[in-house]
């Protein structure tokens, strides 16, 4: 029951932390109509005057009809002032006839008499007419202003928010999680066969979640067609918090002169909608939108005359096949909104006799399948256990699937263009340098300036062992392959080629290291351009390898009875150490974790019987550090000197004079407006808690670089891969916790406890660094949690590791082809 306990609490923990902001949510609500579409706009002072960054929006809807104009504001400020900017009205007029402020269950925490309304700038009338505020903008207004008079400060009741938000929330949800993992432990434990038992746990699991899915889940399909190529149509929905990046769904667009259903997921409770056509220059015809459950039942149909023109629009034009939609000529987000009536608002979870007979249908097809899959594992147990340990599932399989990866990793690295991945130019910079070079270069050196990139910054600053080796291998290669672009990409293919060589040598006690061949299309991707990552990884693997593989040179080392005794497996690991002490910065939270787990295994699992074994042990540590730093150190020392030990200084000077002006330290100190939105949001006032807790754009698009994003960021999946993926991986982890609960032994639940204390350093140094530095969310930066899981697997049984971790891998390996194959291969630029 703790580990019940410990889940419902950590899952309900985590979504209170996480939707804290939305849960306490407060809107300034205007009920208004309007003849035509628009923006309104909030202004609100909380004690800094009005400005750019205390603002909230929302869309307006044209069709005459009042609407409530949800305008979000903080909820634990101060507010001194209200500015309300309503949309230009070429002709009529806009009606107001309420103003207030709600919580984000529409109880009115704050009411305004529309008396403290007052015109303020390109108001050309404003009267008073039963009761209502009409109103409307100057012809040529392009910034009408209404002022709400706030006779003292409006603050809210935070403990009251609180207390709501967990008597609705948090408390339910805690005691459900609970209650369904008790209830799946009792079912579990009725059964003798663990495989029938899991069965039973998954059959349940998947007819609640479908129950869950359906209720709370809609699907909005539209039909359309345009020649644009290799673009995704995207769109927005608001659950009443206002548009945002966090809430988005996409898919790829056919580039065809033929019509094609797009099917998008969404939630049922929504407010609004904005769909994107795609992100360029060009014309689409649009037809069929509506909304529909998972079978295509409508539940909700738009005319084509509530969709409107939004943003980079040229033409919005009515035809007989449907809706032509013309963007203007240097469009890069054109926006058409979607207007959503209140009927479909209110009664947007309706419990109908179709959605109870689809239900049970459903059910019973689970429950069959559940029947049938019983009855061949009792027919056939012994021949599926057989397979399972038998050498094609455990040896064959294996090489087949890294071969085939090899051999995409390959395909891309041949393929793709020229400047198509992520920074692949400025590392390519930095190993040349040492094609004629062996020393690293002074930050002054005149060859640096040809390394460095907008930001102002060169790979060539840190002593990353990569661009050396990499230099060299190419240089060796040039005889062969021509193109030195090639050349490097070769070097990182080479490395997977190695990782795959050790792990085939291995192969029957490898299925961790398979794993994490296979968890990710990101991984191969990672491999098949040159970059900086890669090479780190590689080393962060071979360390893995050698403190799991029982035989390993450096495990050899470790239980040798004398110091000198296979003293090879000591130097070997102090080399790989100095390796990844060069390489990235964000593997050190890894190397961290790699000496606790070190001295855990020869202090604490030995249990200081022996003070002579554990002083033995103490001095070949002592031996492995001073390889390390017999490698690391002298290079420091070396770049120190040759930049007069004053490096830090001088990397500041040289970005501050070479970048670009957006780029600049010095533009985020005097003019913070004027820099690049994403660099240094410490500084500019953005809270840890707002990026990563409150805001969910960090973690989404972590997630999901982490699991396949290529090109500059631009080139992903559709949001049902994702949706799909994310499903079987938290399955995954929650079938690896229960078992852990279940059978580890106290020792080995410590570790654990380790691995997930570091597991979430991991993530938090890329938290910081997108705080504190420059905004990169991206997924690579979180591979150092691979290698750490690898070490806390394999604290699980044998067993486990030799029957399920195989069968995790052939599932992701499933998920890594169609990521890889139909979205990478298929619309990376190819070399012309």
């Amino acid at each position: 029951l703790w580990a019940a306990l410990l889940f419902a609490i950590m899952m309900s923990g985590w979504r209170a932390l996480t939707l804290y902001s939305r849960n306490l949510s407060v809107f300034v609500r205007v009920s208004m109509k309007s003849a035509d579409v628009g923006t309104a706009v909030l202004y609100y002072d909380v004690g800094r005057q009005f400005n750019n960054k205390h603002v909230s929006t929302s869309p307006v809807y044209g069709d005459g009809k009042f609407h409530d104009v949800k305008l979000k504001i903080p909820f634990n400020k101060a507010f001194y002032h209200l500015r309300f900017d309503p949309p230009s009205t070429s002709e009529g007029e806009i009606v107001v006839n309420k103003v207030d402020i709600v919580d984000r269950y529409g109880r009115i925490l704050y009411d305004f008499n529309l008396s403290l309304l007052k015109p303020a700038n390109q108001i050309k009338k404003f009267d008073f007419i039963n009761g209502n505020i009409h109103f409307s903008t100057d012809e040529k207004a392009n910034d009408p202003q209404i002022n709400i008079l706030v006779d003292r400060p409006i603050t809210f009741n935070r403990l009251q928010l609180l207390a709501l938000m967990l008597t609705h929330q948090v408390i339910p949800e805690f005691i459900c999680l609970f209650l369904i993992c008790v209830l799946l432990i009792y079912v579990w434990s009725r059964w003798t066969d663990p495989v029938i038992a899991t069965m039973v746990i998954l059959a349940i699991i998947a007819a609640g979640w479908m129950l869950y899915n359906d209720y709370n889940s809609a699907y909005f399909r539209l039909s359309m067609k345009t020649a644009v190529k290799g673009e995704m149509v995207e769109l927005y929905y608001d659950q009443g918090y206002g548009l945002s990046y966090e809430d988005v769904v996409a898919a790829h667009v056919h580039g065809d002169d033929l019509f094609h259903e797009y099917i998008l997921k969404i939630p049922r409770g929504i407010s609004h909608l904005r769909f994107d056509p795609f992100m360029t220059a060009g014309t689409a015809v649009i037809k069929k939108v509506g909304i529909t459950d998972r079978f295509g039942n409508p539940l909700k149909s738009f005319t084509l005359q509530q969709m409107s023109p939004a943003w980079e629009i040229k033409r919005f034009e009515l035809l007989d096949e449907g809706v032509k939609v013309t963007t203007e000529d240097k469009a890069v987000d054109p926006q058409i909104n979607i207007n959503i009536d209140e009927a479909w608002i209110q009664h947007s979870h309706p419990l109908s006799l179709l959605f109870v007979m689809t239900t049970l249908i459903e059910w019973s097809l689970i429950f069959a399948l559940l029947m049938f899959s019983i009855y061949i594992w009792k027919r056939h147990k012994e021949k599926m256990y057989h397979f399972i340990d038998g050498n094609f599932f455990q040896e064959k399989l294996p090489v087949l699937y890294l071969g085939c990866a090899l051999g995409l990793i390959l395909a891309m690295a041949v393929i793709s263009g020229p400047d198509v991945h992520p920074d692949e130019i400025g590392h390519e910079h930095a190993a040349s340098y040492y094609s004629d070079s062996w020393l690293p270069p002074s930050i002054d050196d005149p060859r640096m300036v040809k390394t460095i990139s907008g930001f102002g910054v060169s790979y060539l600053f840190r002593l990353d062992i990569v661009y050396f080796l990499s230099g060299k291998v190419a240089l060796l290669l040039s005889e062969l392959v021509n193109d030195n672009n090639l050349r490097l990409r070769l070097f990182n293919v080479l490395l997977f080629f190695i990782l795959i060589l050790i792990v085939t040598c291995k192969i029957r006690s490898a299925p961790l290291f398979i794993l994490a061949l296979v968890l990710s299309p990101q991984i191969w991707y990672l491999f098949s351009y040159f970059n900086g990552d890669g090479f780190a990884f590689f080393i962060a693997i071979l360390i893995a390898m050698q403190l799991i593989y029982p035989d390993s040179l450096t495990n050899q080392y470790l239980n040798s009875v004398t110091l000198r005794d296979k003293v090879s497996g000591g130097v070997l690991f102090g080399i790989l150490v100095s390796m990844l002490l060069i390489s990235k910065p964000n593997y050190y939270v890894y190397l961290a974790f790699i000496l606790l787990i070190v001295g855990w295994n020869l202090f604490f699992e030995r249990g200081f019987a022996n003070w002579g074994e554990n002083r033995l042990q103490i001095k070949k540590g002592v031996l492995i550090t001073c390889v390390a730093l017999c490698i690391y150190l002298p290079l420091v020392v070396y770049d120190q000197y040759i930049n007069d030990f004053k490096k830090d200084e001088k990397i500041s000077n040289f970005v501050d004079k070479h970048a670009v002006y957006q780029f600049k330290a010095s533009t985020v100190m005097n003019a913070p407006d004027d820099s690049y939105p994403g660099m240094s949001l410490k500084f500019k006032g953005v809270s840890w808690q707002e990026l990563f807790l409150e805001k969910s754009y960090w973690r989404k698009l972590s997630f999901l670089s982490f699991f396949g994003v290529y090109g500059y960021m631009n080139l992903y999946a559709d949001s049902n891969y994702y949706e799909m993926l994310s499903i079987f991986l938290f399955g995954m982890v929650l079938f690896i916790y229960f078992y852990a609960a279940y059978t580890i032994t106290p020792k080995d639940g410590i570790v654990l406890c380790i691995v997930l204390i570091f597991l979430l350093l991991a993530i938090g140094q890329s938290t910081y660094v997108s705080w504190a530095a420059d905004f990169e969310p991206q997924g690579r930066y979180l591979f150092p949690i691979i290698p750490i899981l690898l070490l806390g697997l394999s604290r699980l049984s044998v067993v486990f590791q030799k029957r399920m971790i195989p069968c995790f891998s052939l599932i992701l390996l499933m998920f890594n082809l169609t990521s890889f194959v139909f979205y990478a291969l298929l619309f990376i630029p190819k070399i012309m």
